[in-house]
C-alpha cells in the first residue's frame, strides 16, 4: 500500500500549480485539489525547484495586482486605502487607537527603605 501523497510532486503540473497560485490559491486549497495535507503539499513545493518557483510566480503576481490595485485606490483619494497603506507599510497609528504611552514629563520619585541594620559592621 502506498503512503498517502506519494508520487504527487510528479503528478503536479508547473503550469497548473502557477495558475492556481496566481488565482490566488492557498497552499491547504491546493492540497486539497491534489487531495493530501497542507504540510504535504508545502514539502512537495519547498522540496522541487520548479514547483516552488512556479508557487511563488504565481503568488507574487498576485500580489503585485493587490499593491496596484491600492496604489490606485490611494491616487484616487480612498481614504480607507490611505489608512490601510500608512497602518500596514509606514507603522503609522492614529492616536486613539494608540496604547497608553508613559509620561516623559513625570517626576522621578524616589523611595528610601527603612532602616534594617544591614550596612552596620558586625562588631557594632
Amino acid at each position: 500500500m502506498k503512503t498517502k501523497g506519494c508520487g504527487v510532486a510528479a503528478s503536479v503540473d508547473v503550469r497548473t500549480l502557477e495558475a492556481m497560485a496566481v488565482a490566488g490559491m492557498t497552499p491547504a486549497e491546493i492540497a486539497r485539489y491534489y487531495n493530501i495535507t497542507r504540510q504535504g503539499m508545502v514539502k512537495v513545493i519547498e522540496n522541487n525547484p520548479e514547483l516552488k518557483d512556479a508557487f511563488y510566480r504565481g503568488k507574487d503576481h498576485v500580489t503585485v495586482k493587490a499593491i496596484n490595485g491600492l496604489v490606485k485606490k490611494i491616487d484616487d483619494g480612498d481614504m480607507f486605502a490611505i489608512v490601510y497603506y500608512l497602518n500596514n507599510r509606514c507603522g503609522w497609528k492614529e492616536a486613539k487607537y494608540e496604547k497608553e504611552k508613559p509620561d516623559v514629563d513625570a517626576h522621578r520619585v524616589t523611595i528610601y527603605l527603612p532602616e534594617n541594620n544591614r550596612d552596620k559592621p558586625d562588631n557594632e
